[in-house]
């Protein structure tokens, strides 16, 4: 089978299995379901996937190795320092996610799911495996440049990456709640704010070093009708 051909049915089988994760829970979602999606056969299924953790293990590889990428290529970015790097993560983070926004509603979604707990472990130990190496160099630079005060860089590299994961939870519940628009941009600034306070409390950092984005009244508006 030609590479491209391969690579695209590959693709097809991760769209379609992340569709019925989201609708049906990974639990409750089978291989013949995810093949008849598809319009393909078992036998193309296992072609590429020995099991259905495997297919969830592709899963969280994709989406959190398209993260990693700009984070390596970010921490080897000569000519910027460690709070410049922290921010331009940030910045083309979110970029990347808003280009990809219907995917990664899906993928955010099923992980606040009850029913996917597997799922959140995968992407979890996935994120913490390929990006605690970059997020540690960074720190490093910033203690050489004085800018972040830290004394043990792995483990604050980990307790870093594991925050930010674990910070989506309340803003995805916030996104699913029944609180009314203007309301609701005040309570999702104010939790953005406080993440932005304990990040850089992890770091060392005076505050404001590393800040997260203010967050558009509109948008909000429009992500939050997105979502219910």
């Amino acid at each position: 089978m030609p590479w491209a051909k391969d690579h695209k049915t590959k693709q097809k089988l991760i769209r379609q299995a992340l569709d019925l994760f989201y609708k049906n829970g990974f639990e409750n979602t089978s291989i013949e379901a995810i093949v008849k999606q598809a319009g393909l056969s078992k036998g193309a299924f296992f072609h590429y996937f020995g099991s259905k953790q495997a297919l969830l293990e592709a899963i969280a590889e994709k989406y959190t190795d398209e993260i990693f990428r700009i984070m390596r290529k970010i921490a080897d970015q000569p000519g910027l320092d460690a709070a410049e790097k922290f921010n331009k993560i940030i910045v083309q983070g979110k970029r990347h996610k808003i280009t990809h926004s219907r995917e990664y509603k899906k993928v955010g979604l099923i992980l606040y799911d009850h029913r996917n707990i597997r799922f959140q472990h995968q992407i979890l130990d996935r994120m913490t495996e390929k990006t605690i190496p970059p997020i540690e160099q960074i720190i490093r630079q910033g203690v050489k440049e004085g800018v972040f005060e830290v004394e043990y860089a792995e483990e604050t590299a980990d307790a870093f990456v594991r925050f930010l994961f674990m910070m989506r939870e309340p803003l995805m519940k916030l996104m699913k709640s029944d609180i009314k628009a203007d309301d609701f941009a005040q309570i999702i600034e104010r939790k953005i704010r406080f993440f932005e306070n304990i990040m850089n409390r992890i770091l060392g950092a005076k505050p404001g070093t590393v800040k997260l984005p203010k967050i558009n009244k509109t948008l909000i508006k429009l992500v939050k009708v997105f979502v219910k």
